[in-house]
This record gives C-alpha cells, sequence and structure tokens, in this order.
C-alpha cells in the first residue's frame, strides 16, 4: 500500500517517510516486506490512504507516460539525399539527433508524469489538511509543517528544464518531432530500417 500511495501522489520513499516519522530506508524496508510500521505510523499511512480515491488506478503510477503525437511534416521538408554526403558524418549526425531526441522525450515524459502527480497531490490536499486536527497534538505540527513544504515544492511542479506554459510545452513537442523526422531522414538516406 505505501508504494502506492507513494507513487500516486509523486513522493519519494524520503518525503513519504517524513509523513510517517519514519526514515526513508524503513519506507524501503516497508515496501521490500522486510519490516512492519509501528502503530502511529501505520496510522498515519491509513490517514494519508483515506484522503485518496477508494482504489487508487494500479496504472496510474505504473505506465508510462504518453508520447506527444508526432507533427505531421510535409514531403517537402524531406530534401534528397546530399551527393557526396560522407557516411561517417550522416551516422554521426543520426546518433546525435536521436540523443537529442531521447533527451527531449524524456523530459517531456518527467513533465507530463510530475503535472498528474501534482494534479493528485491537488486534489488530496484538503482532505489531507482537515485530518490533521485528529493527529496527536506533538504530530501536528510536524504535519503540518510536512504538507506546507509539499505544498511549496509542487507549486512549481515542473521538472527542472521541463516548458512551464502550454506554448512552450506545444514547441517542445513540436521540436521532438522534427527532431524525430529528421533522425528518419538521416536513416533513410543511410539506407537503415527505422
Amino acid at each position: 500500500m505505501a508504494a502506492a500511495i507513494r507513487a500516486y501522489l509523486g513522493l519519494s520513499q524520503t518525503e513519504l517517510g517524513r509523513w510517517l516519522g519514519v526514515s526513508g530506508g524503513l519506507v524501503s524496508s516497508l515496501e521490500a516486506g522486510h519490516k512492519r510500521l509501528g502503530p502511529q505510523a501505520s496510522d498515519h499511512l491509513r490517514l494519508l490512504a483515506a484522503c485518496l480515491p477508494a482504489a487508487l488506478p494500479v496504472l496510474a503510477y505504473a505506465t508510462p507516460a504518453p508520447t506527444p503525437a508526432p507533427v505531421p511534416l510535409p514531403t517537402a521538408v524531406a530534401p534528397p539525399p546530399p551527393a557526396a554526403a560522407p557516411p561517417a558524418a550522416l551516422r554521426a549526425r543520426l546518433e546525435a539527433v536521436v540523443h537529442a531526441a531521447s533527451t527531449q522525450r524524456a523530459l517531456l515524459s518527467r513533465h507530463y508524469l510530475r503535472t498528474e502527480a501534482a494534479a493528485r497531490w491537488a486534489a488530496a490536499l484538503p482532505a489531507l489538511t482537515a485530518a490533521v486536527p485528529a493527529l496527536a497534538p506533538a504530530v501536528q505540527a510536524r504535519a503540518t509543517r510536512w504538507l506546507a513544504f509539499r505544498t511549496a515544492e509542487l507549486a512549481d511542479h515542473a521538472a527542472p528544464g521541463a516548458p512551464a506554459d502550454p506554448v512552450a510545452r506545444a514547441l517542445a513537442g513540436l521540436r521532438l518531432a522534427l527532431l524525430d523526422a529528421e533522425a528518419a531522414t538521416l536513416r533513410h538516406w543511410l539506407g537503415l530500417a527505422a
């Protein structure tokens, strides 16, 4: 249950451990089935679980982020192969383009996953905030600090370097489509399978 909750809200083991009042290492051992939580930490985990949808979508955290749909490019964009292009130079360019596309795809995927986790967090936050007074007085201050920290951290939920506004995200998707189109053209020129 801890792993599902953690993944659903986009928490690290350390972050979940802060809520539970235990170390991230204990959360790791708990998830591996090697250790059990004490009564107070178990209560905090149940409280967190109670603020989430009744049935956590199993694939919400296991499914990779969708790859942006390719942007159709006119066929005139792909010029004929250069007459005397050295294959080594084309292969080097292909390697660079594939790497750049992979980096761009990973960036967009991380951004998508963090955006989804932030939305789930925003949905759970009112119930969590309302539940804090039910905690033991000694734990309330820690729980309040944890909620404030998580909320501030997710206020800027974009992955480092990820485009923040919709236009920038659309342009990043276009950049990825152009890199993929260039890679496909280079493969064609080199006679490589896609």
